[in-house]
């Protein structure tokens, strides 16, 4: 007998922006990634923008885990609405986004020094856990395997789902890096040991980076850019980088370190 297997996109204005969605196998629902959009100049008085979670909250007892591959605002945003909901249901993503992830829930619900008991009283609501990549876990019935993806977020990650008729595999914003380093690498060729070759399903959820030429290859490389710029500086410049761009963060802060600026 087959698995049951469906997909459910809880959020997204057209084909843009569908940043979580259900993965039913049989009974248990996998939410992948719990994004949020935060829109433009062009929708005035609206700040921020969320799923529907009704489905989730109506089906809760089934909900076996939060997958968030890649930590940054634009895929875990919507988690401080949807944990208050869903109490303890794991999060599984990287090491950086453990840290992330907790530190942002905690100034969500009052920060440490300004609500300490606050905190306290809402840490019990959300269990977030660092997962390892190539290692294999079990959520609910299924096995899963996380895989390092290059991205310009540091230990982005993807999942493998993987189920008696094959695998299933999820991604969010992830680019194919054309040099290798510590901080821009994938193990994308080490997933089909664990699917066998067998690949049911690819979801991708890459939100709206596909339309900025910075976030692909080879254009994500800003070493000679930032080479030209500095060579020009007289004395000290600034730099504007988007928070969730670390990749372009660590290129500039190693470049200025070998040119001792």
């Amino acid at each position: 007998i087959m698995a049951k297997i469906e997909i459910v996109c809880l959020g997204g204005q057209d084909e843009k922006d569908k940043l979580c969605s259900a993965l039913i196998i049989n009974d248990d629902i996998y939410v992948l990634g719990c994004g949020i959009h935060c829109p433009s100049a062009v929708q005035l008085g609206i700040k921020k923008i969320i799923a529907d979670y009704s489905f989730l909250i109506d089906n809760k007892d089934r909900v076996k885990g939060i997958f968030i591959p890649t930590p940054n605002y634009n895929a875990f945003g919507g988690l401080e609405f949807l944990i208050k909901h869903l109490a303890n249901v794991p999060i599984f993503t990287s090491n950086l986004g453990q840290v992330i992830i907790n530190n942002n829930l905690e100034w969500c619900n009052g920060g440490f020094k300004t609500h300490m008991n606050q905190v306290k009283a809402f840490k019990t609501r959300w269990n977030v856990n660092a997962v390892t990549p190539l290692t294999p876990f079990k959520v609910g019935k299924i096995e899963i395997m996380a895989f390092r993806t290059a991205s310009f977020m540091p230990t982005s990650l993807g999942f493998v789902f993987k189920t008696d008729d094959g695998s299933i595999v999820f991604v969010d914003q992830f680019m194919i890096p054309t040099s290798v380093n510590n901080a821009m690498y994938d193990l994308i060729d080490d997933v089909k040991k664990f699917t066998n070759g067998n690949t049911l399903l690819l979801i991708t959820a890459i939100g709206d980076n596909i339309n900025n030429e910075a976030f692909t290859s080879p254009k994500y490389s800003v070493t000679s850019f930032f080479e030209n710029v500095i060579l020009e500086m007289p004395n000290r410049g600034i730099f504007c980088l988007e928070e969730k761009d670390i990749y372009k963060l660590i290129k500039l802060a190693s470049l200025a370190n070998a040119k001792s600026i």
